[in-house]
């Protein structure tokens, strides 16, 4: 049996939340993303924005298991300007391939461990209409209901 061969071009959605130290609530960060593979590796790259956050992460798949790990830079506008984060993280392929989901592991500006959901979601073959509209690059606050 053949191995399944998955498309990974386009433009794709990565969502990670995290309980900020600041604020002490959940708060949910998204970047654009191009996927790059080679072979068993594969790589998302943020999209450049207006913020000028960046976002890389790094991975070895393993039929639908993508292990690997993350770096991070805040935008200088941010409040946390310019800071840098890297990580591990764990990721599975959804059987359709148009979503990997999982974990990572990371440290937190106060120097503390911190885990989270990740999901990097394909959104079609180009960036959408309304993406300059939300600056590429957004963090927000996730209210508990």
């Amino acid at each position: 049996m053949a191995a399944q061969v998955y498309d990974f071009s386009g433009v794709w959605l990565s969502t990670y939340s995290f309980v900020s130290g600041l604020t002490g609530k959940k708060t949910v960060t998204d970047h654009y993303v191009t996927l790059h593979r080679k072979g068993n590796q594969l790589v998302a790259e943020s999209i450049p924005n207006m913020q000028g956050s960046y976002m890389m992460g790094r991975f070895t798949l393993d039929g639908r298991i993508a292990t690997g790990y993350y770096h991070s830079e805040n935008s200088p506008k941010s409040s946390h300007k310019d800071a840098v984060y890297n990580g591990a993280a764990q990721l599975l392929l959804d059987e359709d391939g148009k979503a990997l989901r999982g974990k990572y592991v990371g440290y937190g500006n106060k120097l503390e461990i911190k885990t989270g959901d990740w999901q990097i979601v394909h959104v079609g073959q180009h960036k959408p209409a309304d993406a300059q509209q939300k600056s590429d690059t957004f963090r927000h606050p996730v209210e508990d209901h």
